[in-house]
This record gives structure tokens, sequence and C-alpha cells, in this order.
């Protein structure tokens, strides 16, 4: 029915407003509700203020269209539950479900002044405190008031059940509202209720990845790929016969969007390798230098616990080892192959063991796009030997695999007191390198102090990263600085994006709709990601001016 697009479209309205202005005033909380809202809920949404979000949406919506509609969420909702023209919306309200699917319609918690007398207004039935409302169109509605609230559904086995709760959703999540902080927008997913449906969709998966196996090595071998779809097949089971609960608190300003979400497991391996996580020890993106960057990355994970890429190349090679090899046996051409995927896998193994952290940065400047980046590691020279060690084995690999290499060995050469290992793209693996990186395009490792350095870009990039010492870090900079403090302390990721440089990167490839030149910094989209405990924390940050500069970059007006 309707009602189920409408509560898509309100929670969607309200992730996708991007930067608008709200006011939580004293004394609410989008929380409030979820102590009427029963606690066997699948899906709840509790809202501080819909009228005063819905005009912040509206007007903003107009700033970038002005043909957007006026009061887009109130009247979307309200055109599949009239009722709502009764209710203080400035009140916090709640909408739920108690199951997953198209059968499972809403449950609103509105705070309705004078509801029986408006019920009676209206002509509608009581039928032992449950209002059944008929509207002019026929639709009917089903009301009962609960304390200072009434509850709303379309049925009223629905309604009757909602005020019949013993308990409520607010006791058995209260202790995990403090992680969502005194957000205006508060969502809490039960992902128990969805599991038996997440887990037959992974076994029908499961009976198609010989067909996906087959269509990744695009005619070469396909017992690598058909590995690696399995163990994706098998981390995705196990997730999802963990996962308990996501929960997401939305905070929206004049200036930004905030988003704190909340993933949070059951007993087993993933919650006990939480357990064992620490927070990041090193400054994230400190370890590469200020540069023109549209998408900057960094994370770190200390300690001694085996990452989650590791596990995942494990499974792949143990299923491997265990695979015949296809067209020819174990000495013939298929044989080899097979071989040199089992040496690529067992030494990206060897090289995510010694990973503790990485810093990357990817941006165009003056001398085109260049990539940078640091990793973080208990022993930089045998990480060195191993990253140059596997470049050339995927150089081998790949033409056995007849997809065409992508980088040529040049051997060693200094940079100053650096020792690095230079790469050149093949022009049948990376076609126009020169046009897009820079002239005398290089991939290039050394180790600086404690720390591997890579870069991809021109000759006067890579002689410029492989310095001693930076002018000033990334995390350092004007914007990144602030979008970092926006992020919590505690985090093991960081991700930095600011969106205009693709437009811009779309420019330098040709696209149509690309931009030209290098667009000045802004201020980046930022998300942050925290493995430590349970459960998982994901922070977004959102300025309202990362999104104004790509709607500039993009129109016809004067670019930014």
């Amino acid at each position: 029915m309707g009602i189920a697009k409408s509560l898509t479209i309100s929670v969607v309205g309200l992730l996708a407003a991007g930067s608008v202005n709200t006011v939580d005033a004293a004394g609410k909380s989008a929380s409030d509700v979820f102590r009427l809202i029963p606690a066997d809920a699948a899906v709840a949404v509790g809202i501080a203020d819909l009228k005063e979000l819905d005009k912040s949406v509206s007007i903003w919506g107009k700033r970038f269209d002005p043909n957007a509609p006026d009061n887009p969420i109130i009247t979307s909702i309200t055109e599949e539950v009239p009722i709502l023209a009764w209710a203080d919306l400035t009140a916090p309200i709640g909408i739920a479900t108690m199951g997953f699917g198209p059968s499972s319609e809403p449950i609103f918690w509105l705070k309705v002044p004078d509801f029986a007398a408006k019920a009676k207004e209206a002509k509608a039935t009581d039928d032992n405190g449950i209002w059944q409302i008929t509207y002019e169109d026929t639709s009917v509605l089903f009301a009962a008031a609960k304390g200072d609230y009434v509850v709303v559904g379309m049925s009223n086995a629905s309604v009757r059940e909602a005020i019949s709760a013993e308990k409520s959703l607010g006791d058995v999540i209260k202790g995990r509202m403090s992680q969502l902080g005194n957000r205006n927008v508060v969502l809490h997913v039960d992902f128990s209720k969805a599991r038996a449906t997440a887990l037959g969709a992974i076994a029908q998966a499961g009976m198609f990845a010989p067909m996906v196996a087959m269509q990744l090595a695009q005619g070469g071998d396909p017992t690598a790929a058909n590995s690696v779809v399995n163990t994706v097949l098998g981390t995705t089971e196990t997730f999802a016969k963990q996962l308990e609960y996501i929960g997401v608190g939305i905070d929206i300003d004049a200036k930004a969007a905030e988003a704190t979400i909340t993933i949070g497991f059951g007993d087993g391996s993933i919650k006990s390798y939480l357990a064992q996580q620490e927070p990041a020890a090193v400054s994230l993106l400190s370890g590469i230098p200020d540069q023109p960057s549209f998408f900057a990355i960094g994370f770190h994970f200390p300690g001694t616990a085996s990452p989650f890429f590791d596990h995942v190349i494990s499974g792949v090679l143990d299923a491997m080892s265990s695979a015949p090899a296809t067209g020819g046996g174990g000495d013939g051409e298929a044989g080899e192959t097979k071989k040199a995927i089992e040496e690529a896998g067992q030494a990206a193994r060897r090289m995510l063991q010694l990973i503790e952290g990485v810093d990357v940065a990817v941006g165009i400047g003056a001398d085109g796009m260049a990539i940078v980046g640091s990793y973080t590691t208990r022993d930089a020279r045998e990480l060195q030997k191993l990253l140059t060690e596997s470049m050339t084995s995927t150089f081998s690999l790949m033409t056995k695999l007849g997809q065409g290499a992508m980088y040529k060995a040049l051997g060693k050469r200094r940079v100053g007191s650096i020792e690095i290992d230079e790469f050149e793209p093949d022009p049948s693996g990376l076609p126009g390198a020169d046009g897009l990186y820079g002239e005398g395009t290089r991939f290039a490792i050394g180790t600086v102090g404690k720390f591997v350095r890579f870069c991809m870009g021109g000759s006067k990039v890579v002689d410029s990263v492989f310095s001693e010492r930076f002018a000033a870090t990334l995390s350092a900079s004007k914007y990144n600085k602030v979008a970092l403090a926006a992020l919590p302390a505690t985090r093991n990721c960081v991700l930095l994006i600011d969106p205009v440089g693709l437009v811009a990167l779309a420019g330098a490839m040709g696209l149509p709709f690309g931009g030209a030149g290098t667009p000045p910094p802004g201020p980046p989209i930022a998300i942050s990601v925290s493995f430590v405990g349970d459960p998982v924390r994901i922070d977004i940050h959102i300025p309202l001016r990362a999104i104004e500069r790509v709607m500039e970059a993009t129109s016809e007006q004067e670019p930014l």
C-alpha cells in the first residue's frame, strides 16, 4: 500500500536532506517516542520536530531548485496519513514497522490535541477505545490514545497490538542512545527480523557463484575467481548471522549535516575480533604531503590482530589449495597459472600481515593527477621488498592470464638519500597514462624512516614525494583540519572526499560533464570508522559548501 512508500520517502528525505537549519527545542528528543514503541519493532524512527525540519528542507530545496515543493515531507506523508493534519508536528513523533517487506505497514505515534473531540467531529466510530476514521477518499485509519500520544495504523489489530505491548523499545535500547548523541532524527533497525530473508538471499546468490566466477575470469582460469566469490559469500553469511542491530542518528544545522551509524553484533567471531581492537595510535593522514586532493583515506589498526583482508585472502588461498587446476593439469599451462595466482596471494598475505595502516590521497594538480600514499608498518624494509616483488609477480601473472600487464619494472634509483623502486605503466594496461598523470608517469616505492611511501604520477611528483620532509601534511591543511575535528577522536579510519574534484577528474578524462582546471580547495565530506569494541561506529560530516561547490562547478555560471 501507499503508506509504506510514505515511510520510505520520509526516512530517505531525512537522510538525504543534506544541510538544513533545524532547531532542537529544549526538552525535545528524537528518541523520546521510543518509550511508546513496542520492543519487538523491526524498524523505528524518532523525529524531534518534523514541522521545523520540513520547513528547512523546503528552504534549502528551493535554494538549489526554485521549483522545489513546499513542505515536501509532510505533504507526502499526509497524502497517505491524513490524520497528520490534526497533529502537533512540533512535538516528537515516531514511526515504526513490526516487520520487513511490503506487508509490514508502519504505525505512527503522534501528539494530537483534543483527539477525541476531533474524532467525533469527523464521525469516527469507537470500538473499545480504537477509533475508525473514514476519509472522503474512502481511505480508513485506526487510532487510539495512549498517554499524551495517539497511535495510528492501517488496521484495528495493529493499533491494538501496539498499545497493549508490555515492553517498549526505549527499555531495550536505552543504553545505545548515548552513542548516537542528541540527534534530531534517530533510526533503529532490528536485523534479527530480517535475518532469515537475508540468509535465504545469500544462499540463492551461492547458486550463481560459478557463473559469476566465469564472468570475472573473462575466459581465463576461473579457479581463483570462484574462490573469491565463495569467500565473499561466506564472509557475507557470517556477517548476516552475527549482525544484531543498526542505529542511525542525524543532526542538521545551517552549515552541515552530521550522522552517526552504530552497528552491533551478537556473540561470535566478529564481536570477538572487535573486542581486541584499539584506536589508531598514529595521526591519520599525517604521513602524506598536503596537496590538491579530492579523495583521501587513512586507517590504522595497531597491534598484531589479523586484519579483515588477511582473513579474506587466507580463505581464498585455502579454497584454491583444494581446487583442481583447469584446462591441462598441474604440469600444463593452467597449472602454471594456478601456481602464479597462489604465489601472488601468498605475497599479498605476507604484506597484509606487515601493514598496520595506510594514508592515501588522490588529486589533480598543475602537473596532472597524482596518487600519494604512506604505509605504517613494523618492518619498512621488508614491506618495500614485498611490495616490489608483488608488482613484479603481478606483471608476470597478468601476462599469463592474457589481461595485459599494468606496470614494467625499471629498477632502483635514488632521490636524494632515498632509494626507490620504479615501475613504468604499460601502454596496453594504462593507455594515456602520461596525459592523465603527467610527463614521465611512474609508480614508485621507497622507505623513508619507519614508513614506506608510494606514489603514482609524473616525474616531478615522484621526486617531490620522496623528499625527506613535507612542508605540511594533508591532515594539517586548512579545510581538512576542520573536517577531521568534526569527527570523533577515537577512530581507526578516516575518509575525506571533495566531490568537486571528481568534476575536475571528469574534465581531465575528457568527459562531457567534467570541469576545467584544478578547483581551489574547499571543505570535504568527512567520514570516520571505529572498530574498537562493540558496536562499530561510523560518523559522517557533510558541509553544505561541499555540495554547493559541485553545483557551481557543473552549472553554466562562472566556475567556483
